[in-house]
């Protein structure tokens, strides 16, 4: 989500006050959106409001009323909207992290199992890492991570995604470091230009 900018959007999260909902909130707000927050316990809600600052409005109803949720949608017209995340608890063996550094974020994909993503760029550090990766997408710019590296597209549903997980453990992948992709573009560019604007300069010569 963070690759995405939210910003003039509005997003309606029901069940904003606690587990994942709170959690989604937090991150439409980070990426930009203008955050509904809706729960019954006004006082999580005004807790997160103050984090959060004004890009969040609390609203302190019962979104399980079709009714009020249907007012709620007409009111907020929202272009996100997240029904009842907060009926997930957050499980303690899952950690929500502040936003990494590069080399603090390269050094957590280096030492994992398994990476699940849908961004470009992880996909291709997790195959120079050879570490396995499930990308959450239908399709990818990056085919060679899928020809040589280690990467699996795992499509959007649950059926998919844990069969492209099974499938990992029962035939893992060698990972295989793409032609080229050995850290030497910059050195292999400035050999061209040198050559390129060697020839032009030669060529000028020439005509003069």
């Amino acid at each position: 989500m963070s690759d995405r900018d939210l910003t003039g959007t509005t997003a309606l999260v029901t069940g904003a006050s606690r587990g994942f909902g709170r959690g989604i909130a937090t991150a439409l707000s980070r990426a930009g959106a203008q955050v509904v927050g809706v729960a019954r316990d006004r006082g999580a809600l005004e807790d997160l409001g103050a984090e959060l600052g004004g890009s969040f409005t609390v609203v302190a109803a019962d979104a399980a009323d079709p009714v009020v949720a249907g007012q709620l949608i007409d009111t907020y017209r929202p272009a996100t909207l997240v029904l009842n995340a907060g009926a997930t608890p957050i499980p303690t063996s899952l950690h929500l992290l502040e936003p990494l550094g590069y080399l603090d974020f390269l050094s957590l994909e280096a030492g994992s199992s398994l990476v699940l993503t849908d961004s470009g760029g992880i996909q291709e550090e997790t195959t120079v890492l050879g570490v396995p990766c499930l990308t959450l997408r239908d399709n990818t710019e990056r085919p060679i991570t899928i020809e040589l590296g280690t990467n699996r597209l795992a499509g959007t549903k649950r059926d998919s995604i844990l069969g492209s997980w099974r499938e990992m453990l029962a035939s893992p992948r060698r990972a295989q470091i793409p032609p080229l992709w050995d850290g030497q573009a910059g050195m292999r560019s400035r050999e061209v230009l040198h050559k390129y604007y060697l020839g032009v300069m030669g060529v000028h010569r020439a005509a003069v």
